[in-house]
């Protein structure tokens, strides 16, 4: 009977040792961002781009933005530019938005999904200017 009082405080107990465990577990490595040399991608310098990773092949990664679709290497962080994708909101959409009391930051196209249907084609959907819409590419031709 005794074992039985003491048995539900068991799992509290566990769960106090593993958080002080945890707590003062010092790191295995420690990288200080500022002193690490390495390439980056910094996609459109002229405004915040929100990025999004949305599909990693071998060797590049999509990565979503403000009305752009970015294809990056992932061996030297370069952008393929040739295969990037430029997608603005029509007028009429971002007149829209405006009237729905939405900000200018926010009736752009964020890029949110990027994925493969098949070999040939990739379907990329954004935000369009807060009315959604996918579209599907034809890649490589």
């Amino acid at each position: 009977m005794h074992a039985q009082l003491s048995l539900p405080w068991l799992p509290v107990l566990f769960s106090l040792q593993v958080t002080a465990w945890l707590q003062n577990t010092p790191p295995n490595i420690v990288f200080h961002y500022n002193e690490e040399p390495g390439a980056r991608f910094v996609g459109n310098d002229t405004y915040r781009d929100h990025f999004t990773l949305l599909q990693r092949e071998h060797t590049s990664v999509l990565i979503g933005a403000r009305n752009y679709l970015y294809n990056v290497s992932l061996v030297n962080m370069t952008e393929f530019a040739h295969q990037r994708i430029s997608w603005n909101p029509s007028g009429a959409h971002r007149e829209l938005c405006f009237l729905k009391g939405k900000s200018e930051h926010d009736c752009h196209n964020y890029i949110r999904i990027g994925a493969r249907v098949d070999e040939d084609h990739l379907l990329v959907c954004g935000t369009n200017a807060y009315k959604p819409l996918c579209r599907t590419y034809r890649i490589g031709h």
